[in-house]
């Protein structure tokens, strides 16, 4: 059983979770509240910046294991 996939899986969706949660944040309360939301939750600088700047350019819905939008 390869449970290092797994491992690498569930942390891939719980980090798409952070991100979706400091885009919502970004909306709500502004990109400084979201940006520190990330920066809290040890999200790479490059991936702040990147999903920060450009949200359209993400990764799509399932490519982290997580089920695309219905």
């Amino acid at each position: 059983m390869n449970t290092k996939g797994r491992a690498n899986l569930r942390n891939d969706v719980f980090t798409a979770a952070l991100i979706d949660h400091g885009l919502a944040m970004q909306g709500i309360a502004g990109p400084k509240a979201a940006y520190l939301y990330l920066v809290q939750r040890r999200i790479p600088l490059l991936i702040i910046k990147r999903v920060m700047s450009s949200p359209r350019e993400r990764r799509q819905p399932g490519a982290a294991g997580l089920p695309p939008d219905r």
